[in-house]
């Protein structure tokens, strides 16, 4: 399977009318609300417990102490029904646990409106998603709500190494909902994937050899102000489809659930990998980090003390514990020292470590949105573009403005004055 996906597999555009789109975020904004709604209940009328006798836990990982998830499957389906007549649907699972880190964190790691930053998303939080892209945006980009977001995605899904020989890729094609909203005076985050049907958007080619799968998972991330820690409640379903057994299905819909634990870790990389990118380009404007390059001294170690430096290095030293540069202050460090070199693509020192985690979260995500902006902002001074009657920006719309002559008789006129100025 070539990877990643073609996009001449992919339609051109998906036109949704406005009031398709109206309805597909008022659709968003239902579960959204059932999914608040079950939290309460389960804070307040089950006291965070869920009876051992009509629940089990299916799936449970921990971190640490505060950083905790827990899956669990009703014992009988009498109480809580299937979500769907498909035999490989996997019951009603409902998720619970904490996340070691603040609203802003949780958020920034699940939100992903471009392409790019989706399949960086995925490749950070989840298992065996090898690709990923964003079909389409209903909303609008606001830099003061960096985390909201309603779209459609899709995702491929690629089985274990354990199982390849025995089942079959899956893609989701999704409307996805992001954002933070205020509910009893409290800030509640959410991230809604809803599966859908698009007509031009079907299955894969034959030579893919891939299953249609679908989902409903709503993800609740509610801050504790006491133990500064952030509540995740999470109820839905996974239908992969095919011939697969339940018990199966059961457990890759509560790894998916168990994997939004991932979030505060995917926020800390997008911070790293946005910063070094921006410290590379040196045409940023946020107001980021202040490296010194050598605390010490003030100044850079001359180019002879690192040759000498490197000399002394034998090779075998060389060999096991290679040394790598630091993406911001440019220290060079053993890899092996190095304790982000294993976490993440790019190589980051202690120190620089600490300064990325003292950025402002949420401050930080507003001047990634704000440059996003003003980088739309550019492209529509380059190009005359229009906006349809659906609200949604076509590329096949753009078109180069048309420049009219002027008549003959009127330039005969221009040219007569020009030479009468002249002379």
């Amino acid at each position: 399977m070539r990877l990643p996906v073609p996009t001449s597999v992919f339609p051109p555009a998906i036109k949704i009318s406005a009031d398709e789109a109206s309805r597909l975020i008022s659709t968003t904004d239902r579960i959204v609300d059932v999914t608040i709604n079950a939290q309460h209940e389960y804070i307040r009328r089950y006291r965070r417990r869920l009876h051992p006798a009509q629940w089990r836990v299916v799936k449970h990982r921990s971190v640490s102490r505060y950083h905790s998830m827990n899956v669990f499957q009703p014992r009988s389906y009498s109480r809580v029904p299937r979500p769907a007549d498909s035999p490989t649907v996997s019951p009603l699972l409902v998720g619970t646990g904490y996340l070691d880190g603040s609203l802003d964190d949780a958020m920034l790691g699940v939100s992903a409106t471009t392409t790019d930053a989706a399949r960086f998303v995925m490749s950070k939080m989840y298992r065996d998603v090898p690709d990923a892209r964003v079909l389409t945006r209903l909303d609008a980009m606001k830099e003061d709500t960096p985390y909201n977001f309603v779209g459609i995605k899709w995702l491929l899904k690629t089985p274990s190494s354990s199982m390849k020989n025995l089942t079959r890729p899956r893609d989701f094609v999704y409307l996805e909902s992001t954002g933070i909203r205020e509910v009893d005076g409290k800030r509640v985050g959410y991230q809604l994937l809803h599966s859908m049907n698009i007509p031009s958007l079907s299955m894969l080619p034959p030579e893919y050899d891939v299953v249609r799968g679908y989902m409903s998972l709503c993800f609740v991330f509610m801050e504790d102000p006491i133990s500064k820690r952030v509540e995740v409640f999470c109820k839905g379903f996974v239908d992969p489809r095919g011939c697969l057994p339940q018990n199966m299905t059961t457990t890759t819909a509560a790894q998916v659930i168990v994997d939004c634990m991932n979030s505060i870790e995917c926020a800390r990389q997008k911070k790293i990998a946005w910063v070094v990118q921006e410290r590379r380009n040196g045409d940023s404007d946020l107001p980021v980090l202040d490296v010194p390059q050598n605390e010490e001294a003030g100044q850079q170690t001359s180019p002879r003390h690192n040759v000498d430096n490197h000399r002394r290095r034998s090779t075998v030293t060389a060999w096991l514990a290679p040394q790598r540069s630091c993406g911001l202050c440019g220290e060079s460090i053993e890899a092996r020292r190095c304790p982000m070199s294993r976490q993440s693509s790019e190589t980051v020192c202690a120190s620089c470590m600490r300064r990325v985690d003292g950025l402002e979260t949420g401050a930080f995500a507003r001047d990634v949105v704000r440059q996003q902006c003003q980088q739309q902002r550019q492209l529509r001074l380059c190009f005359t573009t229009f906006v349809e009657d659906d609200g949604i920006f076509d590329l096949d719309s753009v078109h180069r403005p048309k420049v009219r002559l002027a008549p003959i008789q009127k330039r005969e006129e221009m040219l007569l004055a020009r030479r009468n100025t002249h002379y």
